[in-house]
């Protein structure tokens, strides 16, 4: 037998408890409320019965605009940074200095490796793990601004506490070679090394630090929307992609912490374990940096 188009649309909708929306649904698929019209295949009575209770309106909403957010930040800020690094502009922001650079073997590992991150394993832990606690704020009105700021403001915490305490947690000598060790081959970091994770670390560390936050505050009931999501997920990843692009960039986050310290947990693989500097000045991880950073300071006035 064959359903209306419109029938698929109020039956994806209603899976997830999100009804009510017949009226400005229809009229985004031009279709009339009481389902009249030229009977037509249904795209639902296409899919295979095996996949049927995993697909909805909602679901397909979600991971578009997560998705699409996610890879036009990434992508978008990488594309501007190869323009940077291509014809070495602002050498003087570059912290290693204009001369040193990672092997080009291992920048092609690392574009393989995002591309099979961004397209396979994030839509899939997604759908799989955030998108339960999601559903049922994609269709619906946009939270009021007190909400939205103490949302954010709890998310950012999550993600520098869980992220302190995992990525040091990933330095232990246990955890390290089958953990950590991929993302410290770039001694010499570029934008596109935030995502250049083991499959560990990218469940534990990263993924833990960065949507965490949604299986303790849905749970409190605290219901997260999907733009709030969106954004915060957007921001961290501009956060990341900044951090690890090699130079000092006049942001924000300046403002916040230096793009110095990630350089040089990087360069010198001991400390600086935090996104911000709080946790890291907390527990004194900081050290090894900050005379780093003094020894810097004394040879280059030692050189004037």
């Amino acid at each position: 037998s064959t359903q209306s188009t419109w029938d698929f649309v109020i039956r994806a909708n209603d899976r997830h408890g999100t009804g009510g929306f017949r009226e400005p649904v229809a009229r985004l698929v031009q279709l009339p409320l009481d389902g009249a019209g030229p009977e037509v295949p249904s795209y639902y009575e296409m899919i295979p019965n095996v996949v049927k209770p995993y697909v909805s309106l909602e679901l397909s909403m979600f991971l578009a605009q997560v998705w699409v957010a996610y890879l036009l930040v990434f992508w978008g800020l990488n594309s501007l940074l190869y323009i940077v690094y291509h014809f070495n502009l602002f050498p003087h922001r570059k912290i290693q200095g204009p001369e040193k650079w990672p092997p080009r073997a291992l920048v092609f590992d690392c574009l393989k490796h995002n591309f099979l991150e961004h397209n396979v394993t994030l839509p899939l832990l997604l759908a799989l793990t955030v998108f339960p606690f999601i559903k049922g704020s994609v269709l619906v009105d946009l939270p009021d601004v007190l909400t939205f700021v103490s949302q954010h403001a709890f998310m950012w915490v999550w993600a520098d506490g869980t992220f302190y305490w995992l990525h040091r947690a990933a330095h232990l000598p246990v955890f390290f070679s089958w953990v950590h060790k991929q993302h410290h081959e770039f001694h010499q970091t570029i934008g596109i090394t935030a995502n250049y994770v083991t499959i560990w670390e990218g469940l534990f560390v990263n993924f833990i630090s960065t949507f965490g936050f949604v299986w303790v505050m849905v749970p409190l009931g605290f219901k997260v929307h999907v733009v709030t999501f969106t954004l915060f997920f957007a921001l961290r990843v501009q956060e990341s992609v900044e951090e690890h692009s090699g130079y000092r960039w006049p942001t924000l986050w300046c403002w916040i912490r230096s793009n110095e310290h990630h350089d040089f947990h990087h360069s010198h693989s001991v400390g600086a374990y935090g996104t911000f500097p709080f946790w890291d000045w907390f527990c004194g991880t900081d050290k090894a940096y900050y005379e780093h950073v003094a020894e810097k300071r004394a040879s280059e006035k030692k050189g004037k």
